[in-house]
C-alpha cells in the first residue's frame, strides 16, 4: 500500500481512482476519508473554482459544484455510495470548507 498524500492526489495516472468506504448511512470512514477532506478543503479554498465574488454559497451556482464533483472529485474517488449520496455529502463538505474560508 502506498501511502498518499493530498497534494498528490491531482497528480494521479489517468483512470487511478481512490477507494472511498462509506457506513450504511453514507459517512465516510477508514483511510482515505483524511484525503477526501483535504481534497475537499483544497478545492472550497480555490477561486479557480469557487469565485470569491459570492458571498453566501446558496448563491454560488451549482454549474460550479457541479464541475468539481464530475470533473475532480469522481474522477479521482471511488465512493461506495451512490452517485446521488456522494453528491449530496460532499456538497455539505464543501459548503462547510467554503463557508469557514
Amino acid at each position: 500500500m502506498v501511502r498518499l498524500k493530498v497534494m498528490n492526489v491531482h497528480n494521479l495516472e489517468n483512470r487511478l481512482r481512490i477507494i472511498v468506504e462509506c457506513d450504511e448511512y453514507g459517512v465516510l470512514i477508514g483511510k482515505a476519508t483524511g484525503i477526501v477532506a483535504g481534497v475537499i478543503g483544497q478545492l472550497a479554498t480555490n477561486p479557480q473554482y469557487f469565485p470569491i465574488s459570492f458571498t453566501k454559497w446558496p448563491d454560488m451556482p451549482n454549474s460550479c459544484f457541479d464541475r468539481v464533483f464530475d470533473e475532480i472529485l469522481m474522477a479521482r474517488f471511488l465512493f461506495r455510495i451512490d452517485r446521488p449520496m456522494a453528491k449530496r455529502r460532499a456538497s455539505g463538505n464543501l459548503r462547510e470548507k467554503w463557508k469557514d474560508h
